[in-house]
């Protein structure tokens, strides 16, 4: 095989790395790309010397300047081919006989591209295309093959993973796939949960979510006697010199939105400007619904230049009958400016609704999170000795004016919800209301019109273009109204989205008062001892050999005489029994993981393109030792799908 063809052929590559592999590697779909994605960057370094992050030297925007036949990305000469021949070259290729021998013999006639790493681009990216479940996700129409639209928007989403917008490498369209993968799954997931094809509302979600939340925690109460009497332990007293290591997250899991961990002052103006995006939104939907925005204004000044004509040529007739056409059209816009009003209020009050029930939610989840704090403060008072009892009971009797205090607010955020849903029922029969008054008059005036087409035969052809442009019009206008009406339902979640996370993160600061923490067990002398013999053996290797599994234990069995073996994702299940070491994953937030104390292990799962998982030793400066030495990443991992447990010696 040359050398271009492994550039420019990943299934090829695919094949060739199975005869030398007992691994099974799917051929047909996108899968192969995002599971075996590090695989193939390391065949390209190894094998070809090429560097992964920037093998590709096309552009998204010259990308997204190609044509899409097909729902595949062509190139000028091969949509001139299409446009000439009904089809793409490479499907002539596939034909049979030699009718399509000589058809396959012309597609080989255009030029080389003088950009191979550029045309890799588009292979990939027409491989993933061509998978049946991605393009089941992207066929937003339903069409049964991709357009050009929902080729574009995926491939801004990959523009938007480009940090410098400039050249996109493969980690860049791997990273992209790998989260659209991701909606697939929970798309999928959530219309199986409910039974049906609808999606899940993000209300849904996050209920789902809050149950979630609800089991987890009752599963740690049932932990071991010797971690609940561990955390008796903890006191006031000593919390204060743990404090650069202590956390504050809790035993249950607060992280309602991915911007659950971004700073609160961060959160607040990016609310701010998405409530500014949705008060633009709710403008515009109000402009076309009122008819004083530009386009459907043109649109519906068409209308009434014809039914002028109409009128016009009507009073030639009959004037009286003229005049009384005029009051019944007057008296039907009249009543269709109700209608569109009622029907303004009623989209603003569902937004209203969208807003208060996130507000609910958020308040239900914070008095939840507080009584499940509660539990554990008088599961502690109970095992404590004599002089933390104090301590403890002063925490609880504040605890219980929070959880009081959060109640109310509860309350008051379900009264509101009641009233708004209230509300917009009422709004609904009003509008119905409206609506059938409408119906008569429109009813009168069709009546008017019938009985000027009696008098006058010819006025049937004003008539008929005047009906032709009115659906069109209403038509046009129901459109702009529906695509509006979702523009506010996206702006709208954003906000809602947002708003969990303030409260995530103000529920967090609460807590941070009341929680007792294994972290106060932490023996900082192992820590070191361990830190110590894993640098002695790994503290010279800078690069990673993917052995971390077999590196920690070596490190475990230097420091402390025994040894255990296992992949990355495999130590928890090593540790989490073990007398000698206490687990601390519900103290410590993700983004707390780079400053874990000397000594700490952190087991992450397996995860996409990860099969085996990681583990590390902390070296409590911000560095990671297994079978080399590096700086702790975390959004690798997370951004994968990967969940961590963390663990400390005692």
């Amino acid at each position: 095989m040359n050398e271009l063809s492994l550039i420019t052929g990943f299934k090829e590559f695919l094949r060739e790395l199975g005869e030398t592999s007992d691994k099974t590697y799917n051929l047909s779909g996108s899968t192969s790309i995002f599971q075996y994605g590090d695989e193939f960057k390391q065949f390209l370094q190894e094998s070809l010397n090429i560097d992964a992050a920037s093998i590709f030297s096309k552009s998204v925007s010259s990308i997204m300047d190609m044509k899409v036949v097909d729902g595949q990305l062509v190139d000028e000469k091969e949509y001139q081919y299409y446009l000439e021949k009904g089809t793409l070259p490479q499907e002539q290729e596939s034909t049979t006989g030699s009718e399509g021998a000589q058809q396959g013999a012309e597609t080989t006639s255009f030029e080389t591209s003088d950009d191979p790493l550029g045309d890799v681009m588009v292979d990939v990216l027409n491989i993933f295309l061509q998978d049946e479940n991605i393009k089941s996700y992207l066929d937003s129409n339903e069409s049964g093959e991709l357009d050009e639209n929902e080729v574009y928007s995926f491939l801004t989403r990959i523009k938007g993973l480009d940090n410098d917008r400039t050249n996109v490498s493969l980690d860049d369209v791997i990273l992209g796939i790998n989260e659209l993968t991701k909606q697939i799954k929970n798309e999928r997931f959530n219309e199986a949960l409910y039974g049906s094809q609808d999606r899940m509302t993000r209300e849904e979600r996050r209920a789902l979510a809050r149950e979630e939340i609800e089991s987890r925690a009752s599963q740690r109460s049932q932990r071991s006697e010797r971690l609940e009497y561990a955390r008796s332990q903890y006191s006031s007293n000593n919390s204060a010199s743990n404090s650069s290591s202590s956390s504050y997250t809790t035993s249950y899991d607060l992280s309602a939105t991915s911007l659950s961990n971004t700073d609160k002052e961060d959160l607040q103006k990016e609310l701010e400007t998405s409530q500014a995006a949705l008060s633009e939104k709710q403008a515009k939907y109000n402009e076309i619904q009122n008819g004083t925005d530009s386009d459907i204004k043109a649109k519906k000044q068409n209308v009434d230049d014809i039914y002028n004509m109409y009128q016009t040529a009507l009073e030639k007739v009959d004037a009286n009958l003229k005049e009384e056409l005029d009051e019944a059209n007057e008296a039907t816009e009249a009543q269709q400016n109700i209608v569109a009003q009622k029907e303004i209020e009623i989209t603003q009050q569902e937004t209203t609704i969208s807003s208060l029930n996130s507000t609910y939610q958020s308040m239900t989840t914070n008095r939840q999170s507080l009584e499940i704090q509660m539990t554990e403060l008088q599961s502690s008072l109970s095992q404590a000795e004599d002089e933390q009892k104090s301590s403890i009971q002063n925490k609880i009797s504040s605890l219980q004016s929070e959880i009081d205090t959060a109640k109310t607010k509860e309350q008051e955020a379900k009264t509101k919800l009641d009233e708004a849903q209230n509300q917009l029922q009422k709004l609904k029969e009003e509008k119905n209301q409206q609506e059938m008054i409408l119906v008569q008059k429109e009813e009168v005036k069709a009546g008017i019109e019938a009985k000027s087409q009696e008098q006058n035969p010819q006025l049937k052809m004003y008539l008929d273009e005047y009906n032709e442009a009115k659906n069109s019009y209403e038509t046009d206008k129901q459109t702009a109204l529906n695509n509006a009406k979702s523009e506010i339902k996206e702006a709208q979640n954003k906000v809602n989205e947002i708003q969990q996370a303030l409260a995530t993160v103000e529920t967090k600061e609460t807590l941070k008062n009341y929680t007792l923490g294994g972290l106060s067990d932490y023996n900082a002398e192992k820590g070191m001892d361990l830190v110590n013999a894993a640098m002695s053996l790994h503290g010279n290797n800078h690069t990673s050999g993917k052995q971390c599994g077999k590196g920690v234990g070596e490190s475990i069995e230097a420091a402390f005489g025994y040894r255990l073996y296992g992949d990355g994702y495999e130590w928890a299940q090593n540790l989490e029994n073990r007398s000698d070491w206490e687990e601390v994953t519900d103290e410590i937030s993700a983004e707390e993981l780079t400053s874990l104390p000397a000594g700490a292990v952190v087991s992450w799962s397996q995860y996409e393109g990860g099969p085996y998982g990681h583990v590390f030793i902390s070296d409590g400066q911000g560095h990671e030792i297994s079978d080399f030495v590096g700086n702790i990443s975390v959004d690798k991992f997370i951004n994968r799908g990967a969940t961590y447990r963390v663990f400390i010696p005692v």
